[in-house]
């Protein structure tokens, strides 16, 4: 079905085909994340090349949220959102900051660094874009919980909010 999926969408430059392809992903991990772990490099591949589109992020923050592993290319991806978060609309940050956030309990040690380069960026944004304060300081909140020796490592570089 997936192959089918990512087929039709390669096939048809189509907005209502790519989010009825996403709500399909969407269903099926639902109703059978676990069966699809197998395919989630395959299925981040696919909506990050579509990322543009608006049902990407969502869809991946599910994928990652609720599947038992990883994609391969965590650190590719963690990069990714690095440098996209900065160019985007606060919708399109709050959906990545949630995809970040789905990816942290899977954090593995080379990754560490990746997160901790996000701090600064956050930072600024947490300077610049108020409506992004409660999903950033969440962010940070899950940072603390799921791996403390970042955040006590780099309470001097975050931000005083006081």
């Amino acid at each position: 079905i997936l192959q089918l999926i990512f087929l039709c969408c390669n096939n048809n430059n189509n907005d209502i085909i790519f989010s009825s392809a996403c709500r399909v992903i969407s269903e099926m991990i639902d109703f059978m994340s676990s069966d699809l772990t197998p395919f989630i490099d395959d299925i981040s591949y696919f909506l990050l090349h579509n990322i543009s589109h608006s049902d990407s992020l969502t869809t991946l923050d599910k994928l990652f949220y609720q599947c038992d592993k990883p994609p391969s290319s965590f650190n590719e991806i963690v990069c990714l959102f690095s440098s996209l978060i900065q160019n985007s609309t606060n919708i399109q940050a709050q959906q990545i900051i949630s995809c970040l956030s789905s990816l942290l309990p899977q954090l593995n040690d080379s990754a560490e660094k990746l997160i901790i380069d996000l701090f600064p960026i956050l930072n600024n944004l947490l300077n610049n874009r108020i409506a992004l304060h409660g999903k950033i300081l969440d962010f940070f909140g899950l940072v603390a919980k799921t791996v403390p020796n970042l955040i006590k490592n780099e309470l001097n570089n975050l931000i005083n909010l006081g």
